[in-house]
C-alpha cells in the first residue's frame, strides 16, 4: 500500500559519493552515470539517508560532473556531509524526519502519529470487515480508493501531545481532532496516513510528497501568511482541504486539477 508514500527500496542509513577530476562518479565506490545517481538521490530522500560527498581535487576546477551531483543534492534536499571540510552541511532535520514518517506510514495499516517531541506512533485501523459497508462508501466517496494516496493531516496545536511515557489512544485523539473518524477510515481503505501537529516549522515539512492535505481551522491562526501555497509547492497532488470546526464540514483551499474545489491527482 501507498507506494509512493515510500515503499523500502534503500537499507543503508548512508550513501557515498565522490567525483573524481576526470569527471567519472563513485557511488559506493561504484562508478555510475549521473541517471543511476539521480535514482539513488530520489530513494536516499525517501528513506532519510545521508549523502557523504567527497570530490577529488577539491583545490582544482571542478568538472562539470560535480556542479551536476550538487544540483541534484540540493534540489532534493537531501542530508549531506561534506567529508573532508571542517564544517558539516546538513539540510534541515525536520525534512528527514517526515521522510521516515511518511516511509513508515506508507508500510503500516493505520494512522501514523507525529507528536511535537518527534515520537512517532501507529494508531492501527479496525480489523477489516469491521467498518459497515455504507460508511466505507462514504470514505471512498471523498478520496477513491483505486490507487493508494498519501494523506497528511494538520492538527491543531497542542492536539496531539501527551504523556511521553505512554502510548495514544484512538479515543483519546479522537476528542482533540474532530475529523479522525474520517483519518481511520481512509487507513482502513488503502491509504498512507500520518497527522501532525500545525506550526510554522512543520506546515511544508510534514505534507511533503503529501496527495491531500486535511488542516483543522484551529490550527491555521498558528500557521504564517502563505502556508498553504508552501505547502501546494512540497506536495505531489496540490489538494488542501481545511475542517471548518463552526461548520463541522470539510471544504477545499485549493485542489490538484483544473476543476475548483474538486480533489483531483494529475501525479
Amino acid at each position: 500500500m501507498g507506494q509512493g508514500c515510500g515503499a523500502e527500496r534503500v537499507k543503508s542509513e548512508i550513501v557515498n559519493v565522490s567525483v573524481l577530476a576526470s569527471g567519472k562518479i563513485l557511488l559506493d565506490e561504484r562508478e555510475v552515470s549521473l541517471r543511476e545517481l539521480e535514482e539513488a538521490f530520489d530513494e536516499a530522500r525517501v528513506n532519510g539517508t545521508v549523502v557523504y560527498y567527497t570530490r577529488e581535487k577539491p583545490h582544482e576546477q571542478a568538472p562539470t560532473e560535480a556542479e551536476a551531483v550538487m544540483k541534484m543534492i540540493t534540489d532534493r534536499r537531501l542530508r549531506v556531509a561534506l567529508t573532508g571540510a571542517t564544517n558539516v552541511i546538513a539540510v534541515p532535520g525536520i525534512e528527514a524526519f517526515f521522510a521516515k514518517v511518511r516511509k513508515r506510514a506508507a508500510e503500516s495499516r493505520g494512522v501514523s502519529l507525529v507528536r511535537p517531541d518527534r515520537t512517532h506512533f501507529i494508531l492501527p485501523s479496525p480489523p477489516e470487515g469491521s467498518i459497515g459497508a455504507q460508511m466505507v462508501e462514504g470514505v471512498k466517496a471523498v478520496i477513491p480508493s483505486d490507487q493508494p494516496r498519501c494523506i497528511a493531516a494538520m492538527t491543531a496545536p497542542g492536539a496531539l501531545a501527551g504523556d511521553p511515557s505512554q502510548k495514544p489512544s484512538l479515543p483519546e485523539v479522537a476528542k482533540r481532532v474532530p475529523f479522525m473518524g474520517l483519518l481511520v477510515g481512509l487507513a482502513y481503505t488503502g491509504h498512507a496516513v500520518w497527522m501532525y501537529e500545525g506550526s510554522a516549522e512543520w506546515a511544508a515539512a510534514g505534507c511533503e510528497e503529501a496527495d491531500v492535505l486535511i488542516v483543522d481551522s484551529d490550527a491555521i491562526a498558528t500557521l504564517p501568511a502563505d502556508w498553504a501555497v508552501d505547502a501546494a509547492r512540497v506536495m505531489r497532488n496540490a489538494n488542501v482541504l481545511a475542517y471548518d470546526r463552526s461548520r463541522h464540514k470539510i471544504g477545499a483551499i485549493r485542489t490538484a486539477g483544473e476543476v475548483p474545489g474538486r480533489i483531483e491527482f494529475v501525479n
